[in-house]
C-alpha cells in the first residue's frame, strides 16, 4: 500500500517543487530589476555622432566620430573629455609634430650669444609660420633689449608672409562642452572618424580647423529642471543635443509637475504642469510652467506644453526652457521631456 502512494504522491510532489522553483524564480526577477533595462534607463539618450569638418583648405566633410573621448594636455594635467560632451572644437595650426615644443625651442635660441645659433632660430619661427606667431609676439616684450629686436624681425617677417586671420589663429586647442569650455594640446594625431564615402578614415590634426558636433535628429529624453530653467529673468535655456535640420519634423512630450511658488507655508499650492498653471487663473500664453522652445541661439520662441508635433522651420540646435513664475520667484521641480525627430 505504501508503495502505492508513494506512486501517486511522487508525480504531485514534483509539480508542487516545480511550481515553487518557478514562484521564486519569477519572485527573483520581480525584486531585482533587468539589468539590461537599468543599463537603457541609465545610458544617456542623446547620442552626437554626427559632426561637420572644416578643413584647413576651407572645405566641409560630415563624418561620424568613431573614438569615445578626446585627450587634452593643459597646465592642470590631462583631461579625458567624453566626446559626447563636445560641442565644438577649434584646433591649433599644427605645421610639423610636437609644435609648441619646437617653437620654444626656437625662441630659446634667440637669446643665444651666438650669431649661428640667433639665425637659426630665426629662420625655424618663421618656417612654423602661424604657429610661432603668439610666442613670437610675447617674445617682443623681453626685458632683453636684443632678444625684443629679434623677435620684432621675425614677427615682421611672419606679418609679411602670412594673412592676418592665419597668424590669429589660436595658440591651443580649444574644446567646447555644455558646461565649460578647455584650453590645452589634443594628444594624437589624428581623430578616427567614418565617412559615407570613404568608410573609416583618420583626420590629421594638422588638416582639420574647427570640427562642430551637430548633434543628433533621433531625438533624447531629459529632465528640465525648474530650479534652472525657470529662473527669474528667463534667460537660461537648456541645450538638448537634438539637432534640427532642413525639414525635420519634431514630436515633443513632457510629463510632470513643478512647485512656482516653494515658499513659506505655500509649498504646493502652486504647482503648475508642461501646459501651464493648475491654480486657476487667467493668463496670456505661454503660461507660467509652460514649456516653450526655440531652434538655434536666436531662434523664434514656440509653445511646446504637454505635447508638441510639427515642424520648426528654422535650422540648429533645439533648446528648451519653462516660463517663469508670475511672481518672479525661484521654482523647484522638473519635467520630463521626450524629444524625437525624424
Amino acid at each position: 500500500m505504501r508503495k502505492v502512494w508513494l506512486v501517486f504522491l511522487l508525480p504531485l510532489l514534483l509539480v508542487c517543487g516545480s511550481s515553487a522553483v518557478d514562484q521564486s524564480s519569477d519572485k527573483k526577477k520581480l525584486d531585482k530589476p533587468d539589468d539590461k533595462a537599468k543599463k537603457v534607463e541609465d545610458t544617456p539618450s542623446v547620442k552626437r555622432g554626427l559632426w561637420e569638418a572644416v578643413m584647413d583648405d576651407h572645405s566641409l566633410v560630415k563624418v561620424e566620430l568613431l573614438q569615445e573621448q578626446i585627450q587634452v594636455a593643459t597646465p592642470y594635467g590631462l583631461l579625458k573629455v567624453p566626446a559626447s560632451d563636445v560641442r565644438r572644437i577649434e584646433f591649433m595650426s599644427r605645421p610639423v609634430p610636437d609644435a609648441p615644443k619646437k617653437i620654444a625651442a626656437a625662441i630659446e635660441k634667440l637669446k643665444s650669444d651666438e650669431f649661428a645659433v640667433r639665425e637659426a632660430g630665426n629662420k625655424e619661427l618663421v618656417e612654423l609660420g602661424p604657429a610661432s606667431y603668439h610666442a613670437v609676439v610675447e617674445a617682443t616684450h623681453a626685458e632683453d633689449l636684443e632678444v625684443k629686436q629679434r623677435a620684432t624681425a621675425v614677427l615682421k617677417k611672419l606679418e609679411q608672409k602670412f594673412p592676418t586671420e592665419e597668424l590669429r589663429r589660436k595658440p591651443h586647442d580649444v574644446i567646447e562642452t555644455p558646461t565649460f569650455t578647455i584650453a590645452g594640446h589634443i594628444q594624437g594625431s589624428s581623430l578616427k572618424v567614418k565617412t559615407v564615402y570613404f568608410g573609416e578614415v583618420q583626420l590629421k590634426l594638422p588638416d582639420i580647423r574647427t570640427f562642430s558636433s551637430l548633434g543628433s535628429t533621433r531625438g533624447a529624453t531629459l529632465a528640465l529642471d525648474a530650479s534652472k530653467y525657470a529662473a527669474p529673468g528667463g534667460t537660461a535655456w537648456l541645450e538638448t543635443g537634438v539637432a534640427v535640420r532642413s525639414g525635420t519634423r519634431l514630436l515633443i512630450t513632457a510629463t510632470g509637475e513643478i512647485d512656482m511658488y516653494p515658499l513659506g507655508g505655500y509649498n504646493g499650492q502652486y504647482r503648475a504642469t508642461p501646459s501651464g498653471p493648475k491654480w486657476g487663473g487667467t493668463y496670456v500664453a505661454p503660461s507660467p510652467g509652460m514649456i516653450v522652445g526655440r531652434v538655434g541661439s536666436s531662434g523664434k520662441e514656440f509653445t511646446i506644453g504637454e505635447k508638441y508635433e510639427g515642424t520648426p522651420g528654422e535650422v540648429g540646435m533645439l533648446h528648451l526652457r519653462i516660463i517663469t513664475s508670475p511672481w518672479s520667484n525661484a521654482s523647484s521641480g522638473e519635467y520630463k521631456v521626450t524629444i524625437r525627430g525624424k
